[in-house]
């Protein structure tokens, strides 16, 4: 509080103020009028009376005016504090108006616009060239993009806010521009509704590459296809002539034709081997091919779990003991239960699983199979073995498409890095998943697991059994 109001609250705005006015007042009157003084006495009393009344009154009105005088200084000063946050806020406003949008635009009840900013200059358009006109009327394309103009209209006339509305239209210089704008109802005070106020950018450079993305993504699928059709289709012309060198090579070996002489028959059984490894590697990049292009069908039935692990085991275990290592059935539930799918199938996702297995473990080691049914009713299907294990980005690299661990110059193991990709596929299209447990130095894990629609209780009739299939 200033000393002007202070003193103007003390002297002249108290009642004590008003009292000694009419008590000064009062008494000079009573001296003017009395008997006992002169008349020139009296006179000269009345005269001081008058002159401290109006000097007391004098000193009232100018500590009242110097207090209104600080008040409204005071409020001069508020309000132009008020003023510079008010234009600091605006400034703020619309900068990140600018930033977010190329220009402004306002338009009445009728949806047709009455302001461009100048901001529309930048993209070649002149804004008295928009105005009067609705958005729909400029693009050029409204006749073939009816239902996205009418779903906008009635937007509008639910006076709701829109977003990211995108037409095309053309600048000064008879290009075409691809617009993008975003408004906001307006309301008076009364809610009566006045038109919409909104934003606008021009997105042409941003729908061009959008539009070689699309083309280039385009392109490559149509090649991708392509190439999974072609590779497809080529599966019996690459396995005919591979199964002929097997047989005719296989039947050298085994003296069918007559005999051979000792170094010819071994070169015989290395034609046999290396195309019995070039069938296999055809087989898993056509298989691939194959689901890639969606053209593998299943060829579904019923059988028991432990028939397939058996005989995926009998393949392999002359390959494994070849290279001193053991392989263990271990089920602890010894009557497994009945599934439905593609046995060659299944099978030739486990005898995968095997062969890695065997490939990758250390010589005197250990395979062991598991299988059992969980409490989901779901089958799993556990190999172990005693290699190396893998890391967790090693794992990731194992389930990519030729994938391989130990790629390079100085890799240890043949392959093409199908293998596990092909098996998580095969098991997949079945509704069941592969997981692959590994730690460096502790060997791998790897769980097939079948979906419970596909394992068929051990006590179902024959009749059920066909319900749960159907």
């Amino acid at each position: 509080m200033s000393f002007v109001t202070a003193t103007n609250r003390l002297l002249f705005s108290s009642q004590l103020f008003f009292a000694a006015f009419i008590l000064i007042a009062m008494g000079g009157l009573a001296l003017g009028e009395s008997a006992a003084l002169s008349a020139s006495y009296r006179q000269m009393i009345l005269s001081v009376t008058a002159g401290i009344c109006v000097a007391l009154a004098f000193g009232a009105l100018v500590l009242e005016l110097l207090e209104r005088a600080e008040r409204l200084q005071y409020q001069a000063e508020e309000l132009a504090q008020v003023g510079d946050a008010l234009r600091e806020s605006e400034a703020r406003l619309l900068d990140f108006a600018l930033t977010s949008s190329d220009w402004f635009w306002e338009a009445d009840s009728e949806y047709r616009l009455t302001f461009a900013s100048d901001g529309i200059r930048l993209v070649g358009i002149d804004p008295e060239s928009c105005v009067g006109r609705a958005h729909w009327e400029l693009d050029l394309d409204a006749a073939t993009e009816t239902k996205k103009w009418r779903d906008y209209i009635a937007a509008l006339q639910r006076r709701e806010p829109f977003r990211d509305i995108g037409y095309t239209c053309l600048d000064d210089q008879g290009l075409r521009r691809n617009i993008c704008i975003s408004g906001r109802p307006v309301f008076d005070a009364s809610e009566q509704f006045h038109g919409y106020r909104g934003t606008a950018r021009d997105v042409t450079e941003q729908s061009a590459a959008e539009f070689r993305l699309r083309e280039a993504m385009g392109a490559a699928e149509r090649a991708n296809i392509a190439k999974s059709n072609f590779l497809a289709n080529m599966n019996h012309e690459l396995r005919k002539p591979m199964n002929a060198i097997l047989g005719f090579s296989e039947m050298l070996s085994l003296g069918t034709v007559g005999t051979l002489q000792p170094r010819i028959r071994d070169y015989v059984e290395v034609i046999h081997k290396s195309a019995r490894h070039l069938l296999d590697v055809v087989s898993d990049v056509l298989d691939f091919a194959t689901i890639e292009a969606g053209k593998i069908e299943l060829l579904e039935e019923e059988f028991h779990a432990s028939s397939i692990i058996n005989t995926c085991v009998e393949i392999v275990i002359a390959q494994a003991k070849a290279r001193g290592l053991k392989i263990v059935i271990d089920n602890s539930d010894v009557d497994l239960p009945t599934v439905r799918g593609d046995q060659r199938r299944l099978r030739q996702v486990l005898l995968n699983l095997l062969s890695n297995a065997v490939k990758f473990s250390y010589p005197g080691g250990a395979i062991t199979v598991r299988a059992r049914q969980l409490a989901s009713d779901e089958l799993a299907i556990e190999v172990q073995d005693s290699g190396p294990g893998m890391t967790g980005h090693e794992i990731t690299i194992a389930l990519e498409r030729f994938g391989q661990v130990d790629a390079g110059l100085e890799r240890r193991h043949d392959g093409t890095g199908l293998g596990l990709p092909l098996a998580r596929s095969l098991i997949e299209l079945h509704g069941g998943a592969l997981r692959i447990e590994s730690e460096k130095g502790r060997g791998t894990t790897v769980t097939l697991t079948m979906p419970a629609d596909r394992v068929i209780p051990k006590a179902l009739s024959a009749a059920q059994r066909i319900a749960a299939r159907g």
